[in-house]
C-alpha cells in the first residue's frame, strides 16, 4: 500500500509541476482523514494532499494534476483493491487504481430522476463500495469496475437522502433523515419496500463500523448495537456531532464542532482536546490527534498543515501586479448580477512568497469584496471595492479608511460594482444604485491621489434605467471610461479628458441597439476591453461584438457594432452566439481570452475568426464553466476565475518587449513524422524572424507578435523542407537586438 501512494501522489505531483495549469486552490477544508503507513491522506473541497507524517512533505492533487471533477464530497480508499476512490457532488466517481485515475460516471439513474446525484459517503467492504447518494444508495464492484446495484430510496414522490451507510456481517444500513434502513446484501436490494427501517422518523447523520458493531449517531446523540444491528444502547450525548472515525480496534475518535473525544473499546472516554476552530472530522495515528478544521487544514497539536494556498475557493475578481495576486471572493449573484450575496471570506492576497488572508473582520466585517485593487505605485495600499459599504483603502492589510456618504460624494446605498486606476494614479469607481434625492442613479466617482473626489451623475444623461447594474469599467490611456450596463443600458462610454476634477470638457456616449447608435443586439453589456489596436471588444447576455476605430466613430456621432464571423466547413458562424460573455483579457499578440457564464474559455485569434483552443470543465483543469474573470500577467500566465476556485494557463504568449528572452524551438529536432507546427518562444515582440537553410537561402519569414513565432515547416512553396539544419535569425522591431537558434529536422 505504502509504494503505491508514494508512487501515485509523486507521479501526480510531477506532472503537474511540468504542466501548463497550475491550481490556485486552497486546502483549508479538511473533509475526512485517511492513511496509508507513513502518508495522510486528506480530502478538501476541490482536491487530496498528503502528508507525510516522518517528513512533513505536502503534496496535493487537484484536476491539474489528474482529477477529473472539484467540488469532493466523499473520500475513502480500500487495501483489499488497492484503491483509493473520490465521489463529488456532481454524481461522479474518480477511482485511482494501479496509478491510473480511472473516471466513473454511469451511476444508473432512474429515467424521470432529476434531482441532486451528490454521493455523501463511501463505505467499503471487501471488493465493494458503497455509495450513500441523495437519492438512495449503490454498490460499486471494485475488482470488476462496474456497478452492481443501485436502489431508490422513494415513498411515493420523496427521495430519502442516505446520509451515511455501512456493512455489517453483509447486510447494509444506511442512516437517513426518516430513520436506520437495512437490507442483505444481495441482488435484491433495489427493492426499497424489502428494505427494514429502525426507529423510524429519527433523522440520523452518522454511521461506521466499529469492531463487531455498529456507532449511529444523530446530531447529537451516538448509540452503539449489537453485532446483529438490532438492539442498540446510548453511549451519551454529544452535540454538534461531526464525524465517528474509528481509528483501530481499540479506540474511536468522536467529533464534535470544536471537541473530539477518544473512546476506547468499551465507549469509555480515555481523552478529550478542545479547539478554537471549527472541525469537520478528525484522525489518530501514532497517540497524536489530527483534527480536520474547516478553515486551517489539519490540526497537530498547535500546528496547522495544509499546502499554501487562497483563504478560500469562492472567487469572483482578480489582480495581477509584480507577481502578486490579490482575488475578491465577490458579493454578488452571478445569475442574477443586481443582486448582493454577502459572505465572510474577506479577500486572498499572494505577496509573491505566501498567500495572505485579509479577514472580513479586518476590514470592518465587510460582506462584500466584488474587486480588490492595488496602488500602482505604492503595493501596500489596496483599495476593496464593496457592493454594499463603499470604498475600502486598506494599508499594509490593516483598514485606513472607508470611504462612504459620510466623508466621500458616494451615496447610500454604498453599491460600488467596480473600478480602476487610470494611467494619471486616478482611482475610478462605478456606483450603482446611488441615492441621489428620492430616486436612485448610477454614478462615475473619481479619486485623486490626495484624496480629492469628483462625482458624475450618469441617469440624467446616459443610464435611463435607474435600477441599472452597472459591472466592471475598462479604463483606457486616453481618458475614457467604458462603462458596461447590464440591466438594459448598453454600454456608456465617458471621456474625462484625464482631467477628473474638470467636468467642463467632458463628454458622454451611449452604444446601445439602435441603429447608427451602435445597433447592439442586446442592451445588456456585461464586459468591455479595448485590444492592442483599440478595437472595443462587447460581451453582452448573447454574444459578443467589436467596435472598431471606436474614437472618431463616437465623435462622428453615427456608429455601429460588427458581428465577429468564423468560417468553418466553408459557412459562416457567428462567434459566441447567444452565449452569454463575462470577461474578455487580451495577451501580447493581441489574441482574445473570453469567458463565458456556461460554456468556459474561448481562445480567438487577433481578428476573432479563428478559434484557436477552448478550455471547458470537460477538457482542462477549469473547474466550472462559469469564467468571472480573466487576467493575464507579463509572463504569458492566464489566470480563469471560476466562483469555484482559480487556475492558470501558462501559453506561449509572453509580453517581452523589445529585449530577447531565453530562446527556446520546439520540438527540437523536428523528428520523422511530425506535421505540426515548431514554436519559437522567448522572442522580442514583433520580432522579425528569418529561417534559412545553412547555405543562406531564405525558406521562411514571419513576425512574432507576442514574442512568439511559429513555423509549419514548410517553405514559400508551402512544401516540405529537407533533412537538415536550419538556422533561425531574428531581430527586434527597431534593429537595435538580434538573436539566432538552429532547428533541425529529421525527415
Amino acid at each position: 500500500m505504502k509504494n503505491f501512494f508514494l508512487f501515485f501522489f509523486i507521479s501526480a505531483f510531477c506532472f503537474s509541476q511540468n504542466s501548463r495549469w497550475t491550481d490556485y486552490f486552497s486546502y483549508f477544508n479538511i473533509k475526512k482523514i485517511e492513511k496509508s503507513n507513513d502518508l495522510l491522506l486528506c480530502s478538501t473541497e476541490n482536491g487530496l494532499f498528503s502528508y507525510n507524517e516522518n517528513s512533513g512533505e505536502l503534496k496535493k492533487i487537484s484536476k491539474v494534476s489528474g482529477l477529473h471533477e472539484v467540488k469532493v464530497n466523499a473520500f475513502t480508499y480500500n487495501t483489499n483493491n488497492n484503491s483509493v476512490i473520490i465521489g463529488y457532488s456532481n454524481g461522479k466517481l474518480d477511482i485511482v487504481k494501479d496509478g491510473e485515475v480511472h473516471l466513473i460516471v454511469d451511476i444508473p439513474f432512474e429515467q424521470n430522476y432529476q434531482g441532486s446525484k451528490q454521493i455523501n459517503h463511501i463505505d467499503t467492504d471487501g471488493d465493494y463500495a458503497l455509495l450513500s447518494l441523495d437519492f438512495g444508495i449503490s454498490v460499486f464492484d471494485l475488482k470488476r469496475m462496474e456497478f452492481r446495484e443501485t436502489c431508490y430510496f422513494k415513498n411515493g414522490l420523496t427521495y430519502y437522502k442516505v446520509n451515511k451507510a455501512a456493512i455489517l456481517d453483509n447486510k447494509i444500513y444506511a442512516a437517513t433523515d426518516y430513520g436506520i434502513y437495512s437490507h442483505e446484501n444481495n441482488g435484491l436490494i433495489p427493492n426499497f419496500a424489502s428494505w427494514n427501517v429502525y426507529s423510524s422518523g429519527t433523522a440520523y447523520a452518522h454511521i461506521a463500523k466499529f469492531n463487531s458493531s455498529l456507532i449511529i449517531g444523530t446530531k447529537t446523540n451516538l448509540i452503539s448495537t449489537s453485532s446483529n444491528g438490532t438492539s442498540w444502547q446510548s453511549i451519551g450525548s454529544y452535540p454538534n456531532l461531526k464525524d465517528i472515525v474509528p481509528t483501530t480496534s481499540k479506540s474511536i475518535l468522536i467529533v464534535q464542532d470544536k471537541i473530539i473525544s477518544v473512546l476506547n473499546e468499551n465507549f469509555v472516554k480515555t481523552n478529550t482536546v478542545s479547539y478554537s476552530e471549527s472541525l469537520n472530522t478528525g484522525y489518530l495515528s501514532n497517540g497524536i490527534i489530527y483534527a480536520g478544521t474547516q478553515l486551517k487544514g489539519i490540526q497537530k497539536n498547535n500546528q496547522f498543515i495544509a499546502p499554501d494556498g487562497p483563504y478560500n475557493n469562492s472567487s469572483y475578481s482578480i489582480n495581477l501586479l509584480d507577481n502578486k495576486i490579490w482575488i475578491a471572493p465577490g458579493g454578488r449573484n452571478n445569475d442574477n448580477l443586481y443582486r448582493p450575496i454577502s459572505n465572510t471570506y474577506g479577500y486572498y492576497y499572494f505577496n509573491g512568497n505566501i498567500w495572505e488572508h485579509i479577514a472580513y473582520d479586518k476590514m470592518n466585517k465587510e460582506l462584500y469584496p466584488m474587486r480588490v485593487i492595488p496602488n500602482p505605485s505604492n503595493l501596500n495600499e489596496t483599495y476593496v471595492f464593496s457592493y454594499l459599504n463603499g470604498l475600502i483603502k486598506m494599508v499594509d492589510a490593516n483598514l485606513s479608511v472607508i470611504f462612504n456618504r459620510n466623508n466621500s460624494p458616494i451615496k447610500f446605498y454604498e453599491r460600488l460594482t467596480g473600478g480602476a486606476y487610470d494611467n494619471k494614479g486616478n482611482l475610478i469607481a462605478l456606483q450603482a444604485y446611488a441615492l441621489n434625492g428620492s430616486k436612485p442613479h448610477n454614478s462615475l466617482i473619481f479619486k485623486t491621489q490626495n484624496d480629492q473626489f469628483a462625482y458624475i451623475d450618469l441617469t440624467s444623461v446616459a443610464l435611463s434605467n435607474s435600477d441599472s447594474s452597472t459591472m466592471n469599467p475598462y479604463v483606457d490611456d486616453k481618458g475614457y471610461v467604458w462603462i458596461p450596463a447590464q440591466r438594459g443600458n448598453g454600454l456608456v462610454v465617458y471621456n474625462y479628458n484625464n482631467t477628473p476634477l474638470n467636468t467642463g470638457d467632458d463628454k458622454i456616449y451611449v452604444i446601445e441597439n439602435k441603429e447608427n447608435k451602435g445597433n447592439l443586439p442586446s442592451n445588456n453589456v456585461i464586459c468591455v476591453t479595448l485590444d492592442n489596436s483599440n478595437t472595443a471588444w462587447i460581451g453582452m447576455d448573447v454574444g459578443l461584438r467589436i467596435f472598431r476605430n471606436p474614437y472618431s466613430s463616437l465623435e462622428s456621432g453615427s456608429y455601429n457594432v460588427e458581428r465577429v464571423i468564423i468560417e468553418q466547413n466553408g459557412l459562416g458562424e457567428e462567434v459566441l452566439r447567444d452565449i452569454r460573455v463575462n470577461c474578455i483579457a487580451v495577451d501580447a499578440a493581441n489574441r482574445k481570452w473570453v469567458g463565458t457564464q456556461t460554456s468556459g474559455v474561448f481562445y480567438l485569434s487577433e481578428d476573432g475568426k479563428t478559434l484557436l483552443n477552448k478550455f471547458n470543465s470537460d477538457n482542462s483543469p477549469i473547474p466550472t464553466n462559469m469564467i468571472t474573470d480573466i487576467q493575464i500577467d507579463k509572463s504569458g500566465e492566464v489566470f480563469f476565475v471560476t466562483p469555484s476556485g482559480v487556475v492558470s494557463y501558462r501559453g506561449d504568449i509572453t509580453d517581452t518587449g523589445d529585449k530577447f528572452g531565453d530562446i527556446l524551438a520546439y520540438p527540437n529536432p523536428v523528428r520523422p513524422g511530425y506535421t505540426g507546427n515548431i514554436t519559437i518562444k522567448g522572442l522580442a515582440h514583433d520580432a522579425f524572424v528569418k529561417i534559412t537553410d545553412v547555405a543562406g537561402n531564405l525558406v521562411y519569414e514571419t513576425k512574432a507578435p507576442g514574442g512568439v513565432a511559429t513555423w509549419n515547416g514548410n517553405n514559400f512553396n508551402n512544401k516540405p523542407v529537407a533533412s537538415g539544419i536550419y538556422l533561425v535569425l531574428m531581430s527586434n522591431a527597431d534593429g537595435s537586438e538580434h538573436a539566432t537558434t538552429k532547428i533541425a529536422v529529421i525527415r
